[in-house]
């Protein structure tokens, strides 16, 4: 029996460097493995395109990941669709160097073009170990991006759906374990590809407790800093993705504005160019913030809030979603206003009493009644540190640590008979 060169652990991400969640799902992970000391080299493919448009923001970005957890930063500018055959045979080409001294490969792949990947990879080599880690329903979002180009595109799209539906099946049956954001997504996953015998494990989307946590006094500080002492403070933080729903949510903080005393809506995005035009058309001005704040300073903010938004409208992609905010607000203290339907959290929030579920975007009825005293309730200390604490037991990266270690330290240490 002779033990296989040290395994080498690479992290897939085909997403870029997205402004909102790679800080938190992408190095949370990175660096939560750490320290478990598995050290994973990161490759990150982006279509050449973004990378042209964003290339002194990337170099920025990628000079701050180098080093940041120990492994290796490569940054492949190709990515999805017609870029997918070059970006593959780049991330091929960089394994030489493994596959010639047979050195076991463990992929950690985030969505489903990382997944297929490395299923490809498994099929050419076979010392090869992948993770696929489901981040949502690829065959819902594929038709709510193109439901609005279907009449006039529905040859293609149909085409692209079937390659799709085909390229995640593939990556589904060919992993050798499966990670899912919420139980719902893992029941559908199961009941529309079977996947008998697979390891499916759900861990949502976490966040850091030491960077997200509640501080009385952070959130005092806060407040004044921001002018917002004797405010009724709802916040959103997000980019202004289409799903994201800015113009209902905007219409919310207008209907809050007539039922609230002293009411303010803090917005916190990236996205500033996309977010000024609905804000000015449906609030007044003096009752909104906008702003960006970075990653590292993004819990200040949260806690000088008295009530985060989550809106999504009822579609299937949203019916089993973990959203990366849901874990920042309530890991902050912060209470949720949250719509039904979406993933395992309306279920949470009821069941901890850690927000309000609307019934749909539309549901304002629910906003009017006990809205106020709720509010009073949970700007307590007290509430606060109770919902940070249930946050930190649901939703932080520490409480996975253990699990994760696991999986990576089995499939790292295999050896050959």
């Amino acid at each position: 029996m002779a033990a296989l060169p040290k395994a080498r652990l690479v992290y897939l991400c085909f997403e870029g460097l997205p402004k909102t969640v790679f800080d938190s799902q992408v190095i949370g992970f990175l660096k939560t493995m750490a320290g478990q000391n598995l050290i994973f080299d990161l490759f990150i493919f982006e279509s050449l395109r973004s990378a042209m448009r964003n290339r002194s923001a990337n170099a920025k970005r990628l000079a701050e990941l180098r080093g940041a957890w120990g492994g290796d930063v490569s940054h492949i500018p190709l990515s999805t669709k017609y870029e997918f055959p070059l970006a593959a045979s780049l991330f091929l080409g960089s394994l030489a160097r493994d596959l010639s001294r047979r050195r076991r490969l463990v992929l950690h792949c985030r969505g489903h073009y990382s997944a297929f990947l490395a299923a490809l990879l498994k099929k050419l080599y076979r010392d090869v170990f992948f993770v696929y880690d489901v981040r949502g329903d690829t065959e819902a979002e594929f038709l709510y991006r193109t439901a609005a180009k279907r009449s006039s595109r529905r040859a293609w799209s149909t085409l692209e759906f079937e390659l799709l539906r085909r390229g995640e099946g593939f990556a589904l049956h060919h992993a050798d374990r499966i990670l899912c954001v919420s139980s719902a997504l893992r029941g559908r996953l199961q009941e529309r590809w079977g996947l008998a015998g697979k390891a499916i494990d759900v861990i949502p989307c976490c966040a850091d407790p030491a960077l997200f946590h509640f501080d009385n006094r952070v959130r005092m500080e806060s407040r004044r800093r921001l002018h917002l002492e004797g405010r009724a403070v709802l916040v959103y933080a997000g980019s202004m993705y289409r799903w994201q729903l800015i113009e209902r949510i905007v219409e919310v903080a207008r209907h809050l504005s007539a039922v609230v005393p002293n009411f303010h809506f803090l917005c916190l995005t990236p996205d500033l160019a996309e977010a000024a035009a609905p804000l000015a058309k449906g609030l007044s001005p003096g009752s909104y913030t906008l702003l960006h704040a970075p990653h590292s300073e993004m819990p200040g903010y949260l806690m000088a809030g008295d009530m985060g938004a989550l809106i999504r409208e009822d579609h299937p992609l949203n019916r089993v979603a973990c959203p990366t905010k849901f874990a920042e607000y309530i890991m902050c203290g912060l209470p949720v206003l949250i719509t039904e339907g979406l993933g395992d959290l309306p279920e949470l929030v009821r069941r901890e009493r850690l927000g309000i579920v609307m019934k749909g975007p539309d549901d304002l009825a629910v906003l009017e009644g006990g809205l106020v005293g709720f509010l009073t309730e949970s700007s307590s200390s007290e509430w606060k540190t109770r919902a940070a604490r249930i946050g930190r037991e649901h939703f932080a990266w520490d409480g996975y640590a253990t699990l994760l270690g696991e999986i990576y330290k089995k499939a790292s240490s295999v050896t050959r008979f």
